[in-house]
């Protein structure tokens, strides 16, 4: 979603053709999809605060690679940094939820999570 509205600029800056600019942009599901299942067993197995430290370290590596590419492959490899954090993410924060909030309060608190990014994205897009 970060890079989608300034794709354009990202294919010129980079010298990337569209074909190439599809390949960052799906960059990060791919490696998402085919590590979702280790990285849940790693989660459970460290922990929801050690999986969730190890998720943000990795967006933050991901946001350093990311500002620092020049070429296809280090924002591809960027990328992939970002997907291999990303399902520690949607498992640690959905247990998280689950241990720190009363089965009253709990659903609330996980509607707000999952429309949060959505308002977020829809923000920044009408900010753009």
């Amino acid at each position: 979603m970060i890079l989608a509205p300034l794709g354009a600029e990202i294919t010129t800056g980079l010298g990337l053709n569209h074909s190439q600019m599809r390949g960052e942009l799906g960059a990060w599901q791919r490696v998402y999809i085919g590590s979702a299942i280790p990285l849940g067993i790693l989660s459970d197995r460290v922990g929801v605060r050690r999986g969730l430290i190890i998720a943000f370290t990795m967006i933050i590596i991901f946001v350093i690679l990311r500002a620092k590419a020049e070429i296809y492959w280090s924002l591809f490899m960027a990328m992939a940094v970002l997907g291999s954090g990303g399902p520690l993410v949607s498992v640690g924060e959905p247990k998280t939820i689950g241990l720190w909030f009363k089965r009253r309060t709990r659903s609330m608190v996980m509607g707000i999570y999952m429309t949060s990014p959505i308002l977020g994205f829809m923000a920044k897009l009408s900010l753009n």
